[in-house]
């Protein structure tokens, strides 16, 4: 079951968030609205839900390896109306069997390599 710490997110965006919401337009130019969007390690679907929120036109699927998280976030998208979202739960190790016919504009990973291995990153961000 998710934590109160899933419900917080979605209450309250936090400054990381921001920031990297900041970061992706500047490296941009502006909005990405119309892009695709991967959320690796989505958790509960709260920055998603806020990335929905900021950028309407975008198609944001997310991955996580906790189906009840996946299956949390896509009831919280659905209660508050985002249709543009979708999630999976799968290994973060298979994310390029699992997507190999899609591209993606821009991939993001909140707070996620502190939880890997070092030695495991050239196969993660492959």
């Amino acid at each position: 079951m998710p934590s109160d710490y899933h419900r917080r997110q979605y209450r309250t965006i936090y400054d990381s968030t921001r920031e990297m919401f900041e970061f992706i337009e500047g490296c941009l130019c502006g909005s990405p609205d119309g892009s695709s969007i991967l959320d690796v390690a989505c958790g509960g679907g709260a920055n998603a839900f806020h990335m929905a929120q900021r950028w309407p036109s975008c198609q944001i699927p997310g991955v996580d390896h906790k189906r009840e998280l996946t299956e949390y976030a896509t009831s919280q998208h659905r209660e508050r109306g985002i249709r543009h979202s979708s999630f999976v739960c799968e290994d973060l190790f298979k994310l390029r069997q699992r997507f190999r016919e899609q591209l993606f504009d821009i991939t993001t990973f909140y707070h996620t390599l502190m939880m890997f291995d070092p030695d495991t990153y050239p196969t993660v961000l492959e």
